[in-house]
C-alpha cells in the first residue's frame, strides 16, 4: 500500500483511525483479486480478522493509485445498499463493478515492531 490519489500514507490512516473513533469503522477500498468480498467474509466470519498494510521496500515497487472517485453507499451482499455512514471521511478508489472495501473497527500503527515471516 501507498499514496492514494496524492494524499500520503500518514494522512489517509489519520483519517481513517479519526473515523473509527467517530463512527465505529471506516472503509478501505481495495481492488485485488486475489481478496474478493466472498473470500475475505468467508476468512472472518468465525473469527475476528487482522490486515498488515505492507510499503514496498524500493522506490517504484508500487504504482501509487491515481482513481479517486468517491463512493456513497455500501452492501455486503451487494443486493441490500446503505448510504455511507455520517461523519465518515471521503471513501476513494476506482469505483467500478469490481470495486470492495475492507470493514475495520479499529486501525493502529505500530512501525517498531519486527513481524516474522
Amino acid at each position: 500500500m501507498g499514496a492514494h490519489a496524492g494524499e500520503e500514507v500518514d494522512a489517509i490512516f489519520g483519517r481513517k483511525m479519526a473515523d473509527c473513533q467517530a463512527t465505529g469503522r471506516t472503509f478501505w477500498v481495495a481492488q485485488s483479486p486475489k481478496a474478493r468480498p466472498d473470500q475475505v467474509q468467508t476468512l472472518c466470519a468465525s473469527r475476528r480478522g487482522c490486515v498488515i498494510f505492507v510499503q514496498p521496500a524500493t522506490p517504484g515497487g508500487a504504482r501509487p493509485t491515481t482513481e479517486a472517485q468517491p463512493a456513497t453507499r455500501y452492501s455486503a451482499d451487494r443486493i441490500t445498499w446503505l448510504a455511507l455512514p455520517h461523519g465518515i471521511g471521503s471513501v476513494t478508489g476506482q469505483m467500478d463493478d469490481a470495486a470492495a472495501a475492507l470493514v475495520f473497527d479499529q486501525l493502529t500503527t505500530n512501525v517498531d515492531d519486527m513481524l516474522d515471516m
